[in-house]
């Protein structure tokens, strides 16, 4: 047994919440996410020279834990971790499975001290992630500490002697993975699933069947995959050529992924759309479908009015299917979708309508509802459990259906009050499709926009104030990717990174533990781990945002005024204004500079530690003065500024020439907040998209502008986006996905006063491509600033 003095921190260990943050200087460990109890001991671990990680002999779970585990500190520190078994002589890190008292399922006990490391845990998952914290701990001090012999990641060094006493808060900490609207190579997901195993989540909820492709391999229909799993559309294809598009998972490859999953301790929840979202398996086999007409797979997104037929040969159908998915998906929950089922077919039918009636059913929600509850009573008779989208709830929720409540809470919490389990995945929150932000676009008016990482971080799935009965239905959190704008893994991956990581700590924390200035230490940290695993995370939270106006005439030769921002507040920013990248040495931000016009401003966010904490921004004050991309413009009002998209509906993510669009799909409306005054000409790149966001009946929705010109016109409006125009530009004929058109014209005199402008694309054609903003730029001579520096 390890001998440990500890330092107590906490005066109740087994309570969640014993333990207070320590402060910087008692050096704790930056661990993401946050342990439940944690004890600062004296010393530490060195680990350099020999160490042996030690496994129980037969156990292969805990093999696989010291392998991963020998990896994952090799990469951490460069230094060599031999796994060996019991009784090995030397320095070891030991992992032992025992009963330890009071601890829930996957918690684990993590002690660290001079002489040795040992992991215990009683169960398989909690000995993995008490090997993930312990690869978290080399070089991961909190900003500011000086852990004893610490060193970077790569640099050897030691660990902290520590106690750590943890486990998890939800039993379903999760992420959902679209690959229907977009097909991810099996190496993607399992990327996907090693960054999510770092994070101790434990489910991917994985979408596999939609409009627009069905992915998952059923031999008893073979058309699903070889008609459902594609799509062709005159731009379809990742160079938009009209190539074929799509993909499928074959048998053996999920199974694959499924054990893989398994050894890092995810399940995989699979997810077959139904009785809606259904028009690539009826395009397979219309016979499916009410009308028994062939759709053809979907090449639009949105939600689609094609059904599932409600038929015996139907219900055999899913019974089939489920009875593959069974066979592939070893986990107790199946998802059975449930949600946005247009009921305009079935009520179009009378086959459908005499089902209804001789069902006893009083309308197409109680129809639906009894559609889901034979997936549900068929997967309940095979000894797994049916999960299904909030919407199961307006026609009565099925006795079988747990709930994954996407419109808020409210779907989760009246599900618990009746006694079924349920998920939380609130759209406005934990989507991770939407803009998470970044150095330009965080002023953006969206509700998803800009601080969605910290809406995540004060996110309680399950307040304190339920009643218990109604608490201990709420099993977990999870965060959606869908991917009709996300079109690969890379895509994927940013996407989705470091919202997850707050994801991960909203599931695993102990509430009372959580606070954001906490978390955003510890969230640095994590980034630069992520980073240099290859993992593709975004820099939105600690990139710089450097904006510029004008400078006074009387700034002493300097003609403009530069502002460096964060999202997140956190870091210290260094610049510098020669073109060169900045270092930890550069100088530090603390007021707006004053530089030249062509001065090349160049800045970044640092760790107390040195470390670069996001990739350098840069800007010429001309051009930051005079230009706006799409990324830095803003919404509209009444708006909401919330997706990134390509031209194309299937163009990579991850190659230089792509490139991606801000744009709110409702309206075609982007503002210009406070644009320098003295401008007198203006240039609108606008970039005709080969998208359709909404169906025919959604789109009476979309704002729309009278239109006077007999193609197209780009409209420039002054502040609320309300007459009178400014400007009027013309806009040629354009074709979806085509190459970008360039309108120009001048603009009225401003008085001399910044002004808000509002930049609106329109059509009097109905079938006119959507026109995204790629930029805007102005010229003129601004006011205030020093002879010659008008715009370009």
């Amino acid at each position: 047994m390890l001998r440990f003095p500890f330092r107590t921190m906490c005066a109740a260990l087994l309570a969640a919440t014993a333990c207070s943050p320590l402060a910087p200087a008692q050096a704790a460990p930056a661990l993401l996410p946050r342990p439940a109890a944690v004890e600062a001991g004296q010393g530490a671990f060195a680990l350099t020279g020999p160490v042996t990680i030690v496994a129980p002999a037969g156990d292969e779970a805990a093999r696989f834990a010291a392998t991963w585990l020998s990896h994952a500190l090799h990469d951490a520190t460069g230094g060599r971790f031999a796994v060996g078994a019991a009784g090995t002589a030397g320095r070891t890190i030991v992992l032992e499975r025992a009963a330890v008292p009071g601890l829930p399922a996957e918690g684990y006990v993590l002690t660290v001290a001079p002489a040795g490391i040992r992991i215990t845990a009683s169960d398989e998952a909690g000995l993995f992630y008490g090997a993930v914290t312990l690869a978290q701990m080399p070089g991961a001090q909190m900003p500011g500490a000086q852990m004893p012999g610490t060193q970077t990641p790569g640099a050897g060094g030691a660990i902290a002697a520590v106690r750590i006493r943890d486990w998890p808060r939800l039993s379903w900490r999760g992420a959902m993975l679209d690959s229907a609207r977009h097909f991810q190579t099996p190496d993607a997901i399992r990327a996907l699933l090693d960054a999510m195993a770092a994070l101790k989540l434990n489910t991917l909820h994985w979408h596999l069947t939609d409009d627009q492709g069905w992915r998952l391999e059923i031999r008893r229909y073979p058309r699903l995959t070889a008609v459902g799993g594609w799509r062709r559309s005159p731009v379809s294809g990742p160079r938009g050529d009209g190539a074929p598009y799509g993909g499928f998972y074959s048998q053996a490859e999920v199974r694959a992924i499924v054990a893989y999953a398994a050894a890092r301790h995810i399940t995989i929840v699979p997810e077959i759309e139904m009785p809606g979202h259904a028009r690539a398996a009826i395009a397979a086999y219309p016979e499916l479908g009410v009308t028994g007409r062939d759709p053809g797979v979907a090449t639009d997104y949105g939600v689609l009015p094609w059904l599932y037929n409600v038929d015996d040969h139907t219900m055999q159908f899913v019974r089939d299917v489920l009875d593959e998915v069974m066979e592939l998906f070893p986990s107790t929950f199946i998802h059975l979708g449930g949600d946005e089922a247009i009921k305009d077919q079935w009520r179009a039918s009378p086959a459908v309508q005499a089902r209804l009636h001789a069902l006893g059913l009083r309308g197409e929600e109680q129809l639906e509802s009894w559609f889901i509850e034979q997936g549900g009573r068929y997967l309940a008779a095979h000894g797994r459990r049916m999960i299904g989208w909030d919407e199961i709830l307006r026609g009565g929720l099925p006795p079988s259906a747990s709930v994954m409540s996407w419109h808020g809470v409210d779907g989760a919490l009246a599900a618990a009050r009746a006694g079924h389990d349920a998920v939380v995945a609130p759209e406005h929150l934990v989507y991770l499709d939407f803009l998470q932000g970044g150095p330009a676009d965080r002023l953006s008016g969206g509700r998803y926009q800009p601080e969605a990482i910290a809406g995540i971080t004060g996110f309680d799935p399950a307040p304190a104030s339920l009643a218990p009965e109604v608490s201990r239905h709420i099993i977990g959190v999870e965060a959606p990717i869908w991917t009709e704008y996300l079109t690969d893994g890379h895509a994927v991956q940013q996407a989705a990174f470091p919202r997850l990581d707050a994801v991960a700590e909203a599931g695993w924390t102990p509430q009372a533990l959580r606070a954001p200035a906490d978390f955003t230490a510890r969230l640095a940290v994590e980034v630069l781990r992520q980073k240099a695993a290859g993992l593709p995370v975004s820099d939105a939270p600690f990139a710089v945002a450097l904006t510029a106006r004008p400078a006074p005439a009387a700034s002493g030769g300097a003609a403009a005024i530069v502002t460096m921002t964060t999202q997140s507040g956190y870091g210290a920013i260094r610049y510098t204004t020669d073109g060169s990248v900045p270092t930890a040495s550069s100088a530090l931000y603390t007021h707006p500079v004053h530089v030249g016009l062509q001065a090349p401003v160049t800045a970044a966010t640092f760790l107390p530690d040195r470390r670069m904490l996001a990739a350098p921004t840069t800007i010429r004050a001309a051009d930051a003065i005079w230009t706006r991309q799409s990324d830095a413009l803003t919404a509209c009002p009444g708006g909401e500024y919330s997706v990134r998209i390509p031209r194309t509906p299937d163009a990579a993510s991850d190659t230089a020439s792509s490139r991606f669009f801000s744009i709110d799909p409702n309206t075609a409306c982007w503002a210009w907040r406070a644009a320098p005054s003295g401008a007198t000409q203006v240039a609108v790149t606008v970039v005709p998209m080969a998208w359709s966001f909404m169906q025919p009946g959604e789109k009476a929705a979309i704002r729309r502008y009278p239109v006077s010109e007999p193609d197209g016109v780009v409209i420039v409006r002054g502040a609320g986006c309300t007459g009178p125009d400014l400007a009027r530009l013309p806009l040629p004929p354009m074709t979806a996905g085509g190459p970008a058109v360039t309108a120009r014209g001048s603009l009225p005199a401003d008085g001399g006063t910044p002004r808000d402008l509002c930049v609106i694309t329109a059509s009097r054609h109905p079938g006119a491509p959507y026109a995204a903003v790629a930029d805007i730029t102005l010229s003129g001579t601004p006011q205030g600033a020093l002879s010659g520096a008008a715009g370009r």
